[in-house]
């Protein structure tokens, strides 16, 4: 799942993924529930571990000057995703991208009865 934000600095459009820190008290896997219903509003659950991304990045404070952060970003399963997205449109969209990355590009939901999204 990617979220779209506004880099702080130039404006430019950025697609990333829902990340933070993990809080004092919280697990990895609470984090990771916790800042995918903060920025995109579903409620996610950590089947097991993919893999992480880390990176180091500078958080500018005017009070305290710069600080080098360390980042690390968990991942779910796609079928979990399909799974747990709310809106039915949503799940349609992971469902093709799920087939798609199974190598069957010719079906998809385009042919499925329109109805609520949610």
């Amino acid at each position: 799942m990617l979220a779209a934000r506004r880099h702080p600095e130039s404006g430019t459009l950025v697609w990333m993924l829902p990340k933070g820190h993990v809080e004092p008290g919280e697990t990895p896997a609470e984090a990771a529930r916790r800042e995918v219903r903060e920025e995109t509003g579903l409620d996610a659950e950590v089947e097991r571990p993919l893999g992480d991304v880390t990176y180091w990045y500078v958080r500018r404070n005017a009070r305290e000057g710069p600080r080098r952060v360390l980042k690390r970003v968990r991942w779910f399963s796609l079928a979990t995703a399909e799974t747990r997205a709310t809106r039915l449109n949503e799940r349609r969209l992971l469902r093709r991208a799920r087939r798609l990355l199974e190598g069957d590009g010719r079906r998809t939901d385009r042919s499925a009865p329109r109805g609520r999204t949610s």
